[in-house]
């Protein structure tokens, strides 16, 4: 796709625009067969899909407080991926932000997933604890229920209590957001299944983004060489750092409230 719109600084309804000029059905026309076309609908949809933490709900990559992005090569390879990211895409090109709590690093990689669905590729969110929490409730026999078939092809939420089509799922969305990564150490029963989720992607050439608190060499304790390995490979890797901005965004609503 070739724009000369800053992708990095679009907000909701740009990203509705952007998901309306990029539709492969009515190519901009907001028409397709003589009908309406829906790529805004379902960008939408696909929004809600994407489960993006509720804080980040209205929040776009322009929202970001950008001066607080550090360090400054940092904050400029933010900006150059997600203004390239129709290319990254296509190369199947990863992303990984490392840093402190509080510096920014949820709120891009929300900000990467939901300009990636504009642009027409399906996005989960998962965050790493919830995802451990899921996986061992797929080893509990107690868990399973009984589902109509709809609900079964529908419903993620149904689809997540069976292992085999919670791994199927995050193996197969275009793109795989997993937040926190290293925040929680998993047993060795979901480190292989972690493994085999990051290693199909790998193996098919889908692009996974994460953040995480952790350095390199204690990531690599916490989830495993081959599993580490596998996503850094293919990845654009960075380092923040800087002060806990929601601890700065939290003194500056209290001090509001107070000068009232």
């Amino acid at each position: 796709m070739t724009t000369t719109t800053d992708l990095s600084q679009l907000n909701l309804d740009g990203l509705k625009d952007l998901a309306l000029r990029t539709c492969s059905d009515c190519h901009g026309t907001a028409r397709f067969e003589d009908h309406e076309c829906y790529c805004v609908e379902r960008f939408e949809r696909h929004l809600l899909d994407a489960e993006f933490p509720h804080r980040f709900r209205d929040q776009t990559l322009a929202d970001l407080d950008w001066d607080r992005i550090l360090p400054n090569e940092t904050r400029l390879a933010l900006q150059h991926y997600a203004n390239d990211l129709p290319a990254q895409l296509e190369q199947t090109l990863g992303f990984g932000l490392i840093g402190p709590v509080g510096c920014g690093k949820t709120h891009s990689v929300v900000g990467l997933g939901k300009l990636a669905l504009a642009l027409g590729y399906g996005v989960w969110f998962v965050n790493m604890p919830q995802l451990f929490h899921w996986l061992r409730q797929t080893y509990d026999p107690k868990g399973k229920r009984t589902h109509t078939g709809w609900d079964w092809e529908r419903n993620r939420e149904v689809r997540r209590e069976h292992e085999a089509t919670l791994l199927e799922d995050l193996t197969e969305v275009d793109v795989l957001i997993l937040d926190d990564l290293g925040a929680e150490r998993p047993t060795e029963w979901v480190r292989e299944r972690l493994y085999l989720v990051v290693n199909q992607r790998w193996q098919a050439q889908r692009v996974t983004l994460f953040t995480s608190n952790e350095p390199l060499d204690q990531l690599d304790t916490a989830i495993g060489s081959r599993t580490l390995s596998r996503l850094v490979g293919d990845t654009v890797l960075l380092t923040l750092s800087g002060s806990d901005y929601r601890q700065i965004e939290k003194r500056r609503r209290v001090q509001a409230v107070l000068q009232r």
